[in-house]
């Protein structure tokens, strides 16, 4: 698979999500960029095909927020509910920590199963007010709303702090 299939791909899960209110959709061109860039993670299975993907985004150089993560929605791949979430999340968080040490990396949950998932992962709840403000920049600005179409405060996204996740040794 070429890398405009593969990003294609995934975009086109992230738009099957987002139909259902479980995230922002993205763009192949999105997630090529993503990549380029150093800030995406594409996780692979055995025959070489895309099962998982995770990015992050660099608000300040000292704040980073890991999401967007979408696993194959396809049932007959059956890849969820095994830790493929998980483990896209963690090297992307590693990945986050080895660009930017000394930064706070922070991810946004958007559902349940996000939420359920950085949880089991290890990621330490915030409210809103103990995180960086400019985390909530879509939804503060006037006219601007959020993927909930609620305003700041009122948005559901659930901050977690997921510094402490990150390991210590480079992704090979």
């Amino acid at each position: 698979m070429k890398e405009n299939e593969i990003a294609d791909t995934i975009a086109g899960w992230t738009q099957a999500e987002a139909a259902k209110g479980k995230m922002l959709p993205k763009k192949g061109e999105e997630i090529k960029s993503e990549l380029a860039e150093g800030r995406g993670t594409i996780l692979f299975d055995g025959d070489g095909q895309p099962v998982a993907y995770c990015r992050y985004l660099v608000w300040k150089p000292d704040l980073i927020e890991v999401g967007g993560t979408v696993v194959d929605p396809d049932p007959a791949a059956d890849k969820r509910r095994k830790g493929v979430g998980t483990k896209v999340n963690l090297e992307t968080i590693t990945k986050a920590h080895r660009d930017f040490p000394k930064a706070i990396i922070i991810g946004l949950t958007e559902n349940g199963d996000s939420q359920a998932m950085v949880i089991k992962m290890g990621g330490r709840m915030k409210t809103k007010t103990e995180v960086d403000p400019v985390l909530w920049e879509l939804c503060a600005k006037p006219g601007q709303e959020c993927f909930h179409l609620q305003s700041f405060p009122d948005c559901p996204c659930t901050p977690f702090d997921l510094t402490h996740l990150a390991r210590k040794e480079e992704i090979r």
